[in-house]
């Protein structure tokens, strides 16, 4: 399947980094194309025609009368010149490129006409590992980034969060982190969403959500913690194989709270799965007990995989 053709025209300067960037992180999804002239512009629209036109807000009556070489306008706005009645997409103009990737893929998604190529990836597979704890206060979502950090500084590595709440405790830095805190508080909540509705694109749809900090990729937890607990075991089968499939990520880390028979589900698909060590007689109980579960529900692989590592203040 072909790539997405998008069109960018705006000023040369701005359009040139935004279409290096695009190129540079989306290149197997778009086909970039930039113009720096209204009448080269307009010729490709008539001849070929484009699936995404990103240009100047003060531009777009220009194309008005192009609508069958213009799948999808979206226009730049720099705040000064905003046009609430135009029907079409508006972005901030001067947001980091990211933050700009991360809506135009949210809009593709979104748009059921457009169809995207996904290509098979290449390499062996993707490695699922799994950070999960029967107890409460055992640093699992600290361990469970530090492994995303030393994953990342070897391979591409995702982040993902399915614990009932967000326990990521960020420095001041982080917490003014546009990239990392946008959206974050409803990532997996819009994921689940999207599974749940079956639809198409879902690759591209977990792309917009992901958010960047540092070296790690990741999507934060759900904004509301029932939104985990309508995950089917289709809806999990679903995921993993898009990840698997249609992702170039080596390793996926799974931050795992316990939400149900979706936990137990999650559980299972793990290729590894690391425990905090139990630090005191109540916690050592619960191991135990879980344990005991996992037999009870022939789930003997899990404890097969399983390895217990030792944290001193949330450092493995």
């Amino acid at each position: 399947m072909k790539k997405i053709v998008v069109a960018m025209y705006d000023e040369e300067g701005y359009t040139r980094r935004l279409a290096d960037y695009f190129c540079q992180h989306q290149k197997n999804l778009f086909d970039v194309r930039l113009f720096t002239s209204e009448e080269s512009l307009r010729k490709f629209l008539i001849g070929q025609g484009t699936e995404l036109l990103i240009t100047g807000e003060r531009d777009w009556e220009l194309f008005r009368g192009i609508n069958h070489g213009i799948h999808r306008l979206i226009l730049l706005s720099d705040g000064q010149c905003v046009r609430e009645d135009n029907g079409q997409a508006v972005l901030f103009k001067y947001q980091s490129a990211e933050s700009m990737l991360q809506e135009v893929l949210a809009i593709v998604a979104d748009d059921e006409e457009l169809k995207v190529p996904l290509p098979k990836k290449q390499m062996k597979g993707t490695e699922f590992v799994g950070v999960f704890a029967p107890y409460g206060g055992a640093g699992v979502t600290s361990m469970a980034l530090q492994l995303a950090q030393k994953y990342s500084a070897q391979t591409r590595c995702l982040y993902l969060n399915f614990e009932v709440f967000d326990g990521k405790v960020l420095t001041d830095d982080e917490r003014n982190n546009d990239i990392w805190n946008a959206n974050m508080c409803r990532g997996m909540s819009d994921l689940i969403f999207f599974l749940r509705q079956r639809q198409e694109k879902t690759a591209v749809k977990l792309q917009s959500l992901i958010r960047r900090i540092g070296t790690i990729e990741g999507i934060g937890a759900v904004e509301d913690y029932r939104d985990l607990y309508e995950l089917s075991a289709k809806d999990l089968e679903r995921l993993l194989l898009v990840l698997a499939e249609d992702t170039e990520y080596e390793k996926v880390v799974f931050d795992i709270g316990f939400f149900g028979d979706g936990s137990m589900e999650l559980l299972k698909c793990m290729d590894k799965l690391f425990v905090p060590q139990p630090a005191t007689r109540s916690q050592q109980c619960k191991c135990k007990s879980w344990e005991a579960l996992l037999k009870k529900e022939g789930l003997e692989e899990c404890l097969a995989k399983m390895q217990y590592v030792a944290v001193n203040h949330g450092r493995i």
